[in-house]
């Protein structure tokens, strides 16, 4: 009856008086879930619909009210690290593993939160979101992606003492270590932008110790000689003579004053590459393209 009448709030308060008071697990699942969905399609009050279906264990239709493009963009980011915070709590209580239902809707938050903050230009939330949540048990390659994705966002946005703090704890541990390999190109990029020749060197040649060590000897001589065409106070000459990068360099002087204004994204579990998803002036669109294709 309440339902025919349009009085929604008031049969949410029934459903949520009968819940509190019932002792079958599979039947307060189910009141939950019923009262989830009457929250995401009739009160419209996110928050509450996101705590019943999570209650009900329902990751699926949590992720999805989460996900959903709500008019108030302050509401969609508190959503969504509401999310965040109800699973990576019942993940610690399940004590289960990286491919559990709640380890992948706190995976799949991770990414959404991030991308809602990068929008609204809150550059330093997202870093601090990314490293604390490189800290959970997920799989140690998305960890260490957390972390890389962290240090890139540190460089375009001008932190570079925390750049250097992010890049050391996702240092390469081997020569085949894909993760590391884009974090460096990635950030090589950066450098030469800003002007850090001597650091693309240091860059180069950390990575050709760290190959020769791992003995791919081939690889190593690469990076070195890679390294040897680089003079520590001047611009690399394959780099001098790109008109491109003569076109972007008085853009690159400013980067450590003024941080880019591109939204970089970190990898989703799906789609794996680095977004640039806010416009910007031309050569700071080349910049992005270049970041991207180097994933």
């Amino acid at each position: 009856m309440l339902g025919a009448e349009s009085r929604f709030d008031e049969l949410a308060e029934l459903l949520s008086d009968e819940v509190s008071g019932e002792s079958d697990p599979k039947r307060e699942q189910r009141l939950y879930s019923e009262l989830g969905h009457l929250h995401q399609l009739r009160t419209g009050d996110m928050l509450a619909a996101l705590d019943s279906f999570v209650a009900a264990e329902d990751w699926n239709k949590a992720i999805e009210v989460a996900g959903a493009n709500h008019a108030d963009r302050a509401l969609g980011r508190k959503v969504c690290e509401r999310l965040l915070d109800l699973s990576v709590k019942a993940w610690q209580r399940a004590e289960s593993g990286a491919d559990s239902p709640e380890a992948q809707a706190a995976g799949w938050a991770v990414t959404e939160l991030s991308e809602r903050l990068l929008e609204a230009g809150e550059y330093e939330a997202v870093v601090a979101r990314l490293l604390t949540s490189a800290e959970l048990p997920f799989e140690t390659q998305r960890r260490r992606e957390l972390r890389r994705d962290a240090a890139c966002l540190c460089s375009i946005a001008g932190r570079w003492q925390a750049r250097d703090r992010t890049v050391s704890s996702a240092a390469p541990r081997d020569a085949g270590d894909e993760v590391a390999r884009s974090l460096v190109t990635r950030l090589a990029l950066l450098l030469e932008e800003a002007g850090e020749h001597a650091e693309i060197v240091t860059l180069w040649e950390r990575q050709a110790t760290a190959r020769a060590a791992a003995g791919d000897s081939s690889g190593a001589a690469a990076l070195w000689a890679r390294a040897g065409h680089l003079p520590k106070n001047a611009s690399p000459p394959s780099i001098a003579r790109s008109p491109a990068t003569r076109r972007a360099q008085p853009c690159a002087a400013r980067t450590r004053s003024k941080p880019c204004r591109a939204s970089i994204c970190h990898r989703s579990a799906t789609t794996k590459r680095l977004k640039c998803s806010r416009p910007c002036a031309s050569s700071r669109r080349r910049r992005c393209s270049r970041i991207a294709r180097s994933s």
